[in-house]
């Protein structure tokens, strides 16, 4: 009966870490990245108050976000997810910078080599905002959205794969890119909502 116990507590495991490499696996099936930046990098175009360490959740998941300020404008975030119902935990770490408009907040996130297979640098793209509360709202551009711009010619791109494995490799200027994420026609889903736990470090 123990070694019966100690089986099915195995295969558990097992089933669970399948699941939990079919979730990622999933969520990477469909995305969308771009050769340009929505802007250069400025000096001038720093945020901190993006810097510091941040709670939120993203489905079933806890996540933490430390974000840290390098020279400037450029930060890295590191994200620590913690899957519920499992000792599976995954840590990612992003170097990105803020592009700042009169309306709008957006972060160029650097696509990992590893997320590529190339040398070439490739971004891909936040909003962001800080409510009144003091959470920080983080949305992408919806994937779906982002594919029919480049089907219809509003973004220059090209869209690559099968139907189940997708991906849009986008091919505008800085200056378009920024003017279409501003625009009525880009879609944003969200990323999640992100309470400050420490506001920098030594605090």
């Amino acid at each position: 009966m123990e070694l019966k116990a100690r089986r099915t507590k195995s295969t558990q495991s097992i089933v669970q870490i399948i699941l939990v490499a079919l979730m990622s696996m999933a969520s990477m099936t469909a995305c969308d990245s771009s050769k340009n930046p929505l802007a250069k990098p400025n000096k001038e175009a720093v945020d901190q108050k993006l810097v510091g360490i941040w709670r939120g959740k993203q489905e079933d998941h806890d996540v933490y976000m430390h974000i840290i300020s390098l020279e400037p404008p450029f930060m890295k975030a590191v994200l620590i997810t913690y899957p519920h119902n499992d000792n599976h935990v995954g840590v990612d770490q992003y170097d990105m910078y803020p592009t700042l408009t009169a309306s709008s907040k957006f972060l160029n996130v650097k696509v990992p080599a590893a997320e590529t297979g190339k040398h070439d640098m490739e971004y891909w793209f936040a909003k962001y905002e800080f409510t009144a509360e003091g959470k920080l709202n983080i949305q992408v551009p919806d994937y779906k959205n982002v594919q029919e711009a480049v089907k219809s010619h509003k973004l220059a791109g090209k869209v690559l794969g099968s139907k189940i494995d997708t991906n849009v490799a986008l091919d505008d200027s800085s200056e378009h890119l920024l003017k279409y994420l501003q625009s009525a026609d880009c879609k944003f889903k969200s990323f999640g909502t992100f309470d400050r736990v420490i506001e920098k470090e030594g605090k």
